[in-house]
């Protein structure tokens, strides 16, 4: 689909402004799927997909309230990514509000390889 404004910024600083993520780092996404899109991503084991969005990913594992699927990313080469803290050297909050994840921003396109389901 067409990308907003804000979303073509924020890959645009993403790639800009991110590192390479040393390949083989393990970050994970926590996300909500009906049973239709579950059993899709289930069927998906050995094909690659494309993340249509930029992606916020965890590099703590856990998982996040009122999700029923954990998505275990392990990077590849040439991956870039923003890391965004929980806290700023001042203090402040530059995460979402109450959080406390470690979170590491992937821009959109990022291909994932779906290895299996558990």
């Amino acid at each position: 689909g067409n990308e907003s404004e804000a979303t073509k910024a924020l890959r645009s600083g993403i790639v800009t402004h991110g590192h390479y993520i040393e390949p083989g780092t393990k970050l994970y996404r926590n996300i909500s799927l009906d049973a239709k899109a579950l059993a899709k991503l289930e069927s998906a084991a050995g094909m690659t997909l494309i993340e249509p969005a930029n992606m916020s990913t965890s590099i703590d594992g856990g998982f996040g309230s009122g999700r029923n699927v954990q998505l275990q990313i392990t990077v590849g080469p040439g991956v870039k990514g923003l890391y965004v803290s929980a806290k700023t050297e001042g203090g402040g909050t530059i995460s979402a509000v109450g959080s406390g994840e470690n979170e590491m921003l992937i821009p959109s396109g990022a291909r994932l390889f779906v290895r299996g389901t558990k």
